[in-house]
């Protein structure tokens, strides 16, 4: 008899179905059923990608997760800037030189972020240097592995008043004073904002003569009158801020952070209190926040110094800080170097070009996001996308009013439309790829021949050659899955002939191109797209006045730092007539900063003044005089001019180095003379925040 034995089915073709979980080199038939590739084939290489790396080459938003940067970032936490002037040299001067250079061998960047130096914002005692401080450290959270380091002794630094007291809490602790003085000063200090939501009583702007003489007072009736839960949450400075932040609120930062504590130090008074009541109170919470410490942080990163004479006169003691310092952080940035080792690239696919296109793909999220409901444009560029089409389409429309936005609402949907379609979107100038014609020609290059092979295009990086091979690669992956090229700002590109005026089949191309005042379509891409049938032309529509007023109010309470309110009549009123939402935008921006600001208070005290222009342009430029306003004319001129002039930009660590050395930003008053760069720097960035990209 014939013995009966099961059929052995050939393994299943390698572009339908290969697991994430094998390399190359293992055998089909060992393949993992857990999971399938579904769709068109794709390269045996892009298949085994994780569906993140898969999903960040076709274009699906959202991309990969973010990667941070190669950056180790110390942000300074002092309680006062006068105690701890011996350790902070020792960590600028010592440690972190030390750290800086052994850093760039590696291939790593070091900044420090010091905004601690006794300066006239830090002892105004109001919120504008927390507020400062806490949104320099969002900053640096966003850029790389913040590392904190803190400078802690015997005294919690510059008490505050709270910035916002709940109305029960404010009636109640009115009821509990039985001073008519103290209410009195309470209701002087403190005004009912019925603005936001919820109402709230709201800290008075004050001059600073006035606030050092009654601040101390005003603190002492809120001790006496709050229960102490209350307490907790209302009476605050600056360096408890700063923990609650970091140690207290990332598992990471806790992590990471190196508290340096001086021994033998007589426990210095708080500034303007005689009232025994209010030094148990700061007491109390130093005690709380050292319990905390002890508990979230490791042992070894607790560096205990002893001081025998006065800490800024001891070498022996800055030695001994420094060296201490030097070895903590050279183990959290080997640790660093560690954790982020990652390979070369997957599968033979560079790690660079998943990070550029992820770079596109998250900025193209949050554009998305900013869009008005323009559904009658966005079914135009649906109609393009899934229709038969073989020209380009052009966006056209003034500078700022949404054609970027409009674009990224319809590339985060075409997929709805299309499953399988391969996307394929670059913002121009949003990274050094994208800065130039020929960089940003090589990305889409690569991009395409990865879907289409799965290596990068290794022909030669010249012009004409990936010109030449361009239209071939998007016809490629035009007959598998369809392709759909998205180039925003492409007028902004010089020599960029390269951009096809026909297309493959299945194959469609969406460029933005700014419209000028003189002529209609000035721009030379639209010369180069020009063909017999095309290029396709879709206008973006004017803004109507309702959706203007939208995305101010939306953007003024995204912006505001003081609680969300309403804009200004006058600016309600100045987007019905300029309707672009770029304009909008700015107009909230300035509420915001009208309201609260990152700068010292003036004597006698000023509210700054909303100005409103009646263009785009006036109000662009009505944005720098606020901040030559505030910093000072040359100051800016001089930031400003360093960050144009350079190619690609410049980081923190790249313009503070340039600033050390300008006199503009120097002084004798500071224990380092380069000490103002470090403070004007950070304000800079706070006051024009929505407009630098990091």
């Amino acid at each position: 008899m014939k013995e009966n034995r099961p059929q052995l089915k050939g393994p299943r073709p390698i572009g339908s179905s290969v697991s994430d979980s094998i390399s190359l080199s293992s055998p089909v038939a060992c393949t993992s059923p857990r999971e399938d590739v579904l769709g068109p084939p794709m390269p045996s290489n892009v298949c085994a990608l994780p569906e993140e790396h898969r999903c960040c080459l076709l274009g699906k938003v959202p991309g990969l997760r973010a990667r941070r940067r190669k950056a180790m970032l110390i942000y300074v936490c002092a309680a006062d800037s006068q105690d701890c002037c011996a350790e902070k040299g020792a960590l600028q001067c010592g440690a972190a030189a030390r750290l800086r250079v052994r850093a760039r061998r590696r291939g790593w960047r070091v900044h420090v972020a010091d905004l601690h130096w006794r300066s006239p914002l830090e002892q105004q005692r109001d919120h504008r240097f927390p507020v400062l401080c806490i949104a320099e450290l969002a900053r640096q959270s966003e850029l790389g592995a913040v590392v904190p380091v803190l400078f802690l002794n015997s005294g919690l630094g510059t008490p505050l008043l709270p910035h916002t007291l709940e109305c029960a809490d404010f009636k109640a602790a009115l009821e509990t004073a039985e001073d008519e003085s103290d209410k009195a000063l309470l209701n002087k200090w403190y005004v009912l904002d019925a603005s936001t939501t919820p109402p709230c009583y709201r800290l008075v702007r004050g001059a600073p003569a006035r606030w050092r003489r009654e601040m101390a007072r005003a603190l002492n009736v809120l001790v006496r009158t709050l229960p102490q839960e209350a307490c907790d949450a209302y009476l605050t400075t600056v360096v408890e801020q700063e923990v609650q932040h970091t140690v207290l609120m990332s598992v990471e930062a806790a992590r990471r952070c190196v508290w340096v504590c001086r021994a033998g130090g007589a426990a210095p008074e708080p500034a303007d209190t005689g009232d025994r009541a209010h030094q148990q109170e700061l007491q109390r919470r130093l005690n709380n926040l050292q319990k905390d410490l002890k508990q979230h942080l490791s042992e070894r990163n607790v560096i205990r110094a002893t001081m025998r004479g006065r800490g800024g006169a001891d070498d022996d003691y800055t030695t001994g800080v420094s060296a201490a310092l030097g070895d903590r952080l050279d183990a959290l940035l080997d640790a660093l170097v560690t954790d982020h080792d990652l390979p070369a690239g997957y599968n033979g696919i560079p790690t660079s070009l998943f990070d550029e296109v992820n770079e596109h793909l998250a900025f193209c999220q949050k554009a998305a996001q900013c869009t008005s409901n323009r559904e009658i444009t966005l079914n135009e560029l649906k109609t393009y996308i899934t229709g038969d089409s073989t020209v380009p389409l052009a966006l056209i429309g003034g500078a700022g009013c949404g054609k970027a936005t409009l674009v990224a609402r319809a590339v985060t949907q075409a997929h709805t439309y299309q499953p399988d379609l391969a996307v394929i979107v670059r913002f121009v100038g949003l990274t050094p790829q994208s800065s130039s014609s020929h960089m940003l020609l090589k990305s889409i290059v690569d991009q395409c021949h990865v879907l289409l092979t799965g290596t990068v295009y290794r022909g030669r990086n010249d012009v004409y050659s990936l010109s030449a091979a361009l239209p071939g690669l998007l016809g490629g992956v035009g007959r598998s899955r369809g392709a759909l090229l998205c180039v925003v700002g492409a007028d902004a590109l010089r020599a960029a002939r390269w951009l096809p005026e026909r297309l493959p089949h299945h194959v469609k191309m969406i460029v933005t191109v700014t419209e000028e005042k003189d002529e209609p379509s000035s721009s030379a891409i639209m010369a180069v797209l020009s063909s017999e049938d095309g290029p396709k032309v879709v206008r973006a529509p004017p803004v109507g006045p309702d959706e203007a007023k939208a995305v101010l109010t939306a953007c003024a309470a995204t912006y505001s730092k003081t609680g969300a309110a309403s804009p200004p009549e006058a600016a309600v009123k100045a987007v019905q007539k300029c309707t672009l939402p770029l304009y909008a935008k700015i107009l909230a921006w300035q509420i915001s900063l009208s309201a609260e600001t990152f700068t010292e208070l003036t004597e006698p005290e000023t509210t700054p003044e909303l100005v409103i222009c009646e263009d785009l342009e006036g109000q662009l430029i009505q944005i720098l005089i606020t901040t030559e306003a505030a910093l000072g004319a040359e100051r800016v001129k001089t930031c400003l001019a360093l960050l144009t002039a350079s190619r690609r930009g410049l980081d923190d660590t790249e313009i503070l180095d340039i600033l050390a050395h300008d006199d503009l930003f120097r002084s004798e008053e500071t224990y380092l003379p380069w000490a103002p760069a470090s403070l004007v720097w950070p304000q800079l960035a706070a006051l024009l925040s929505p407009w630098l990209r990091w």
